[in-house]
Order: structure tokens, then C-alpha cells, then sequence
């Protein structure tokens, strides 16, 4: 069977997305994105194409970008591209440079999804590729989602070349003239990926010819099984979650807990190695752990789940003065004007602060108040600190007023501060 026709029948077979479907390509340049593009533009409209440059490969991503700019042009299709900080955001996270490559890379994704009204990602991912993942998911431990390997559909992200073998995908580049470029790192053995495509599984498949056919069958058999205990596990989805938190006691009084935490989890993103940590980690207060999309906090009594955000929001103090004193509420806070040290600004928590809570005569540390009053790690990281011209602390947000500022007896002037909500960073 050509490439063409397995890619319909995977479509067709498997009701990836529906005829009317908007979808978005994601293309590297590399032979497997720019066949799976030329495939689908003989049958799909609407169609728009992302690309990423992650700033690794210098003159080499540049010549990436620029084949998929022109290639976009030259057929009258809308091509969306970046370019990441990679190496930055894997400093700030503390993760592997492929890690925070695949982080930055799905969130880009799922924004382009929702701000252009599309419908679903389209990966290149093919046969191999479902193999090697199998591999490598083995080698690090696993259970049933990494002996599936790839999933032919997850959410909105879909990948119809996965019954395409690599072979199958350059004899159509060739038949086709279509054009590409090679990621000269593919050759590099430094990765685990790269040694098993290299080295191990052409020795296995010299020595075992039909093994390749066989594991391809192992897969699908592995995908029927995790499908029959996906639903499981969904049927009992809510009795673990309340409010997007997981009690940590429900997981440790499973027969399995990593195998239960990773299928509760498996939606936001969490790798198996990812999980294990995670449970070696559950008696202990304040670990973090991040999925492309998410983040989990072991915090006291449970695991807290929240969206990853790439960006803070931005907001801008007001200063509204007044000649009588005023009751407020939770996001006002009522100071003494004269002893306010303009201009405010907003900054957020970094370990050493300090400031007076209202009622205090002394500093203290404000991790030691986050701590008193039970914010979390999340929580106290997006939580505004106001501070005046001399960087003393005024009013963590919501929470408490400092005492440098409060009204007296004496005071005579007054001010009403609050946050005002503007556009984000």
C-alpha cells in the first residue's frame, strides 16, 4: 500500500478529525514534517503550519526556518513561526534541553489552537518513532501508556503517519521530489533516542528480520489493553480529584501507586519517570515537578495541580487620595498618606524578604507568614508585593497590610491603594 493511502485509511479508520476540520501542521523541514505536509495538502484544506526554532542549531535552525518559510509562501499557506529561548527556559525550570524544548513547543501549539480557532495539532511522528518510544518507555520503566508508545490521537493532537514506516516516508520524498533538510544532530549518539535508531535497532532487525513487523503488532495490542484501562481509571477519576488536587493518602493506599498516579496524571503530561519521583517524593512538602502543560506541588496533605503559566499577570498600582477615612475591602487596602515613600511598585517574593504585618512591632520574615497563613508555593509566587521607593514591603496583596503604613490617631491624610489588572507581560 503507497504512503498516501495508509495515511487515508489511518484517517478514516480511526476518525482522526472530521472533513471540515481547521488543523495545524507542525513542521520541522526535516523529510517526515514536509512529507506529512505535502500529503495532506492533496486532501485538506485548512490548513495552517507552525514552526519552531528553538535557537540550538545557529546557522543550521535558520536554514530550517527559511525552507519552511519559503515552502509555505510558495503554496499560499499560513505559516506561523517562533523562535525560544530554549537554553534560557531550561535554566529557569531546571530540566533536560529536550524537555523544555517539548514544554515550550505544546504550549505554543495549544495557544495557536485557541487564538486561531483550530482544531487539531498534527505531529509527523511515524512507525519508527512508535518504536523507538516503545524502547526507550521499556528501558526507563514503564507500564501499559509507554508499551503503547505513541497514541494515534490524544486530545487534540493527532499523528496519521504512525502506520508509515521511515522507509516508506523517504521512497515517497524521492517519488515526489519533495524537499527537505537533515538535522545533522539526528546523527549524534548523545541522546538515548539516537542510539537505539542508530546503532541498536538495525542490529536487532539484521538479526530478526520480521521483528519490526511483530513489535508494530505488540503496540497495537498494548493500545487495545491501556485503552480498556484508561476507562477504568476514568470511571474512577473523580473519587481521587477535588478541585484539581489529589489527596496523598488516597495514592499511598493503592496495591500500585505509581501506576495509579501515572494514569490519573497521564492527561496533564507527567512522564513515568516523572511519577516515581513524585512518589518518592509525597512525604515530603514543597518538590515541584512540570509537564509541558502543567505543574504538580507535593504540598502538605496533598498534590496540587495547576496549569503551567509562561506568563505573570501584569498590574499596575492606584493611588486614589482622600480626606476622610473610608471602609475597604479584601483589594483595597487604607493608608496613611504621609507615610507613604512614593512611587509604588510591584515585585513578588524572593527568598529574604522581609516585612511588619499590621499588628506587629517587629519584622519577620514573609515565608514564615506565607507559611503561617498556608499559601502554598504556587500561590506565593504569583501572590503582588507592593513596595515603596525604598523597597520596604507595604502590602502583600490580599493577605495583610504592613504596619509602617497604618492609620493612627495622628494621621491626618489618607490614601486608598489598590491593583489595577492590564494586559499581560
Amino acid at each position: 500500500m503507497q504512503l498516501i493511502d495508509t495515511v487515508s485509511k489511518t484517517i478514516q479508520d480511526y476518525n482522526l478529525f472530521e472533513e471540515n476540520s481547521k488543523l495545524l501542521i507542525t513542521v520541522s523541514g526535516g523529510v517526515d514534517s514536509m512529507v506529512l505536509l505535502d500529503v495532506l495538502l492533496k486532501s485538506v484544506d485548512n490548513i495552517v503550519v507552525a514552526h519552531c526554532n528553538f535557537g540550538l542549531r545557529d546557522e543550521e535552525a535558520n536554514l530550517d526556518q527559511d525552507l519552511v518559510k519559503a515552502y509555505c509562501a510558495e503554496k499560499s499557506i499560513q505559516c506561523e513561526i517562533i523562535k525560544f529561548d530554549t537554553k534560557g527556559f531550561k535554566k529557569e525550570l531546571k530540566i533536560s534541553t529536550q524537555e523544555a524544548a517539548r514544554i515550550l513547543r505544546y504550549q505554543w501549539f495549544e495557544q495557536l489552537i485557541d487564538q486561531l480557532k483550530l482544531d487539531y495539532i498534527v505531529t509527523a511522528h511515524h512507525e519508527d518513532d512508535a518504536i523507538e518510544t516503545m524502547f526507550i518507555n521499556l528501558i526507563r520503566g514503564t507500564g501499559l501508556r509507554g508499551l503503547s508508545a505513541l497514541a494515534l490521537k490524544e486530545g487534540k493532537t493527532i499523528r496519521p503517519m504512525l502506520y508509515c514506516t521511515k522507509k516508506e516516508i523517504l521512497d515517497y520524498a524521492k517519488t515526489h521530489k519533495i524537499i527537505y533538510r537533515e538535522d545533522k544532530s539526528n546523527d549524534s549518539n548523545d541522546y538515548l533516542r539516537n542510539k537505539l535508531r542508530n546503532d541498536v535497532l538495525p542490529y536487532l532487525y539484521d538479526k530478526l528480520p520480521n521483528l519490526e513487523k511483530t513489535i508494530g503488532k505488540s503496540i497495537d495490542n498494548f493500545r487495545f489493553a491501556n485503552r480498556l484501562f484508561k476507562d477504568k481509571i476514568q470511571q474512577e477519576r473523580s473519587q481521587y480529584f477535588t478541585d484539581h488536587k489529589i489527596a496523598k493518602q488516597s495514592i499511598l493506599n493503592q496495591f500500585y501507586p505509581v501506576l495509579w498516579l501515572y494514569e490519573l496524571l497521564a492527561p496533564y503530561h507527567f512522564n513515568n519517570e516523572q511519577i516515581r519521583q513524585i512518589i518518592a517524593s509525597i512525604q515530603n512538602t514543597g518538590a515541584i515537578f512540570y509537564s509541558r502543560t502543567h505543574q504538580l506541588l507535593v504540598d502538605r496533605d496533598w498534590l496540587l495541580l495547576e496549569v503551567l503559566k509562561s506568563d505573570k499577570v501584569k498590574y499596575e498600582v492606584i493611588i486614589n487620595k482622600i480626606t476622610h477615612p473610608t471602609q475597604t475591602d479584601h483589594t483595597t487596602i487604607l493608608v496613611d498618606a504621609d507615610k507613604l515613600y512614593l512611587p509604588l511598585s510591584i515585585k513578588y517574593f524572593e527568598e529574604g524578604d522581609i516585612f511588619i504585618p499590621k499588628g506587629f512591632k517587629n519584622s519577620q520574615k514573609l515565608s514564615l507568614f506565607f507559611k503561617k497563613q498556608k499559601v502554598n508555593r504556587f500561590d506565593k509566587q504569583s501572590i503582588p508585593l507592593i513596595v515603596d521607593s525604598k523597597g520596604t514591603i507595604i502590602w502583600v496583596h490580599q493577605l495583610r497590610v504592613s504596619g509602617n503604613v497604618c492609620i493612627d490617631v495622628s494621621s491626618k491624610n489618607f490614601a486608598i491603594i489598590g491593583l489595577q489588572t492590564s494586559e499581560n507581560l
